[in-house]
């Protein structure tokens, strides 16, 4: 669909007709259900509004939506507080072996075993699409989705 971004409540940048006087980004208030080159939709910045062509508008590439960024956000700020937890021997792991809210997720530990004996754990986020947090004691080795802790939390 070539008008599938114009959704109510989308972020978008509009290129305004008269020299590019307004363009900017803007939100869409009301779109019709299929939006076509000549539909007309309003959308709003601040204390403007405008009725503008759908032709006129196009997607701002943030990758995701608000609440996906925020809820990335607050994904990566409960890895780092778990990993600076298990690096500084604060995690008590123990206590996840069975699932247990941690920061507001839900986590689930998991025992790592060897033949010889336990080398650590691995920390899953039930229902979360969170990678898992591995923690192997015994080459003091933390990774998150087998990547190094530091080099995956650099951003």
């Amino acid at each position: 669909m070539k008008y599938d971004f114009i959704k109510q409540g989308n972020l978008l940048y509009w290129h305004d007709p008269d020299n590019g006087l307004s363009d900017g980004a803007y939100q869409v208030i009301s779109a019709p259900e299929k939006v076509e080159d000549d539909s007309v939709i309003l959308i709003a910045s601040g204390s403007s509004e405008a009725e503008v062509s759908a032709s006129e508008l196009s997607p701002i590439r943030t990758g995701r939506n608000r609440k996906e960024d925020f809820q990335s956000w607050k994904g990566i700020l409960i890895l780092k507080l778990l990993c600076a937890n298990i690096t500084a021997g604060r995690f008590n792991w123990r206590k996840y072996c069975t699932p247990q809210p941690y920061c507001g997720r839900e986590i689930c530990v998991t025992p790592l075993h060897c033949s010889y004996g336990q080398i650590g754990y691995t920390v899953h986020f039930p229902y979360t699409d969170m990678p898992q947090v591995e923690y192997d004691w015994e080459m003091n080795k933390l990774t998150i989705g087998k990547e190094n802790w530091e080099s995956y939390l650099q951003n």
